[in-house]
């Protein structure tokens, strides 16, 4: 036992800077259907991630409607070169955003909608809602899902926000993570998401048709331990944290909208 409390005051400690809500959505949420032009995505997902929708309370102006993206430019660049657009603002990605029934874990989904943007009006959106000074601190490159086809994700100022980009068939999604719903992230994909110290778990992601899907490797939450979705001892735990601390973490790098497409080259070549 004082092994496992060892282990959450590690955890602890980990998330002391961080906001009490643990899922994985943050930011304020896009304008509601009704209030755009666009209709939401009918897709719906099992286990889509933790995401939690915020109440939709904005009195700033919506981010504009948009009916398509920009597939056909998207499709002329390689993957590299997409990415770079995206983070430039010069085309837009498709984000999603998931709504949950409650806060309560296993979540449920209710809804998952979205809207073409770009990262500028996002950001600026997300200014404007909260009176705060969104912007993209640092950027890394990896592949979450191990398809051999890299993810990018940004660190976004104001509590460390993660976007991460997914390309799929010409478009590029993007979902949002909270600080403590993806942290540690490691050079195989793997990060932890932690609702406080009596949940944790250890997940990669999955993604079918641009919608993520968080898959459990091991988890400890109100005294259940998991690996592989499969009952754990606490040894057998311990032993796999420890282990998954000790995998390499991901490289991060600076951000700068002047020199994002130079800086972006470098890192995708070192990875490639």
């Amino acid at each position: 036992m004082m092994k496992k409390w060892s282990l959450l005051i590690i955890i602890l400690l980990v998330f002391a800077s961080c906001g009490t809500n643990a899922m994985t959505g943050s930011g304020p949420e896009f304008p509601s259907a009704s209030e755009s032009a666009e209709s939401s995505p009918e897709e719906s997902f099992a286990s889509v991630g933790s995401q939690n929708a915020a109440a939709e309370t904005s009195t700033v102006s919506a981010i504009p409607a948009r009916t398509h993206g920009d597939t056909d430019k998207i499709k002329k660049l390689s993957v590299m070169d997409a990415f770079i657009a995206v983070l430039k603002s010069d085309v837009v990605f498709y984000k999603y955003t998931v709504v949950y029934e409650d806060e309560d874990y296993p979540y449920k989904v209710k809804e998952i909608k979205g809207k073409y943007t770009l990262l500028s009006e996002l950001l600026d959106y997300w200014s404007g809602e909260e009176h705060l000074n969104w912007k993209v601190n640092k950027f890394t490159i990896v592949d979450m899902d191990g398809d051999g086809v890299p993810e990018v994700v940004t660190e976004v100022s104001m509590g460390g926000e993660r976007l991460v980009f997914h390309y799929e068939n010409g478009e590029i999604y993007s979902f949002s993570f909270v600080y403590r719903g993806m942290n540690l992230l490691k050079k195989d994909g793997t990060f932890l998401s932690s609702g406080g110290a009596g949940c944790t778990h250890f997940y990669k992601l999955k993604f079918i048709d641009g919608i993520y899907q968080e898959i459990e490797i091991a988890s400890f939450c109100d005294g259940i331990d998991r690996i592989n979705s499969k009952p754990a001892s606490e040894d057998e735990i311990l032993s796999f944290f420890d282990k998954q601390y000790e995998k390499e973490d991901v490289e991060w790098h600076p951000y700068s909208e002047k020199t994002i497409a130079k800086d972006f080259a470098a890192a995708w070549r070192k990875i490639k």
